[in-house]
């Protein structure tokens, strides 16, 4: 995977975006670290310029939720978890049979997330711990973080990088509400824009 943005591919974001399949990640942890876990995944996917699925799903956790600056964030407990979240091993390989599977479909492939650098990081973290094989090479990477950033827009327009502000300035359908599949229906539709 290339590393999450790169200017001289925008023409290449912007081609995936209507010719190839886009799989937009987002996720919610325990803590920010290499040893937390992902206790939500969600995906949303956009194949040819059509939405075809969105889905998420809450992951049992290792490392306790309670009273963290995380849970401060995304609400989740331990108790929900370990009563409705799913195990991480069954879901994480299902995330990366559904990667090759849109891989075998010979068109290019491009993982998005607001954040990738860090998603892609715990999503890595969790396929290494649960013994399920990696992110397939061959695709593509794009950080709509860093998209936006690229696009210099003034302060006064876009007060900072994060989702909420970009779905706020730009108008966005959709809501940054730190629930992992709100927040990829966001970002997917933050990236159909910049790439339009």
């Amino acid at each position: 995977m290339n590393k999450f943005f790169q200017t001289g591919l925008v023409p290449t974001y912007c081609d995936i975006a209507k010719n190839g399949i886009v799989v937009v990640v987002d996720t919610e942890t325990t803590g920010l670290s290499n040893h937390d876990d992902v206790v939500q995944l969600a995906v949303a996917v956009m194949v040819k310029g059509e939405e075809k699925l969105t889905k998420a799903f809450y992951i049992k956790n290792q490392v306790p939720l309670n009273g963290t600056e995380a849970q401060a964030v995304n609400g989740l407990t331990d108790e929900y978890l370990a009563e409705y979240g799913m195990d991480p091993k069954e879901v994480f390989q299902d995330f990366i049979n559904m990667l090759k599977w849109y891989q075998s479909k010979e068109l290019p492939v491009l993982l998005v997330a607001h954040n990738l650098s860090f998603d892609y990081r715990m999503i890595s973290n969790m396929l290494e711990r649960n013994g399920v094989e990696p992110i397939p090479s061959g695709i593509l990477g794009c950080c709509t973080k860093s998209f936006v950033k690229a696009l210099n827009m003034p302060q006064t327009f876009l007060p900072n990088d994060r989702l909420c502000s970009c779905v706020e300035a730009f108008n966005l359908k959709g809501e940054n509400s730190h629930d992992a599949l709100d927040d990829a229906k966001a970002c997917l539709e933050l990236f159909k824009l910049l790439t339009d």
